[in-house]
């Protein structure tokens, strides 16, 4: 565990901007911090780390659950140089697209809410015709811990 990951978690666990400024059931605002802290151009400097720790603790989770095939070695082993960082592109909340790295990852974010009409496997058959020979990697993300539907 990175000794400064941990402290900020602290930090955050007493201090909650999104309560603060009175978004914390705000999908859309969720998303947008998400996506800035994803881009490793982004202005808050921290270049590909925060992109890296996140996709790995993903790729660590899918494992875990016996889904994909996305590993945190794998993820440790990417440039991530050429990452494309979108938004709502295919209703898709958040998509990381890594050509140079061979995948794709589809982030559902739901803030109060679950899965409806099937969007999680419809978003999946999007990703691997779109992008077709990108290795996909699913994520569904709730504070909740709400689980999906498929």
């Amino acid at each position: 565990m990175d000794e400064g990951l941990e402290r900020l978690e602290d930090l955050l666990a007493e201090f909650n901007p999104f309560d603060v400024l009175k978004i914390e059931r705000r999908e859309t605002q969720h998303s947008a911090l998400l996506l800035w802290l994803l881009d490793p151009k982004g202005s808050h400097g921290l270049r590909d780390y925060f992109l890296r720790r996140f996709l790995s603790e993903a790729a660590a989770k899918a494992q875990e659950e016996g889904i994909g095939s996305v590993t945190a070695l794998d993820v440790d082993g990417w440039d991530l140089g050429g990452i494309e960082v979108a938004t709502e592109r295919h209703n898709i909340d958040i998509l990381l697209v890594a050509e140079g790295d061979e995948f794709v990852c589809i982030i559902e974010n739901k803030i109060g809410a679950g899965e409806h009409s099937n969007q999680l496997a419809r978003y999946l058959r999007i990703a691997e015709s779109e992008y077709e020979g990108l290795g996909p990697l699913p994520i569904f993300l709730t504070p909740d811990g709400i689980e999906p539907e498929s």
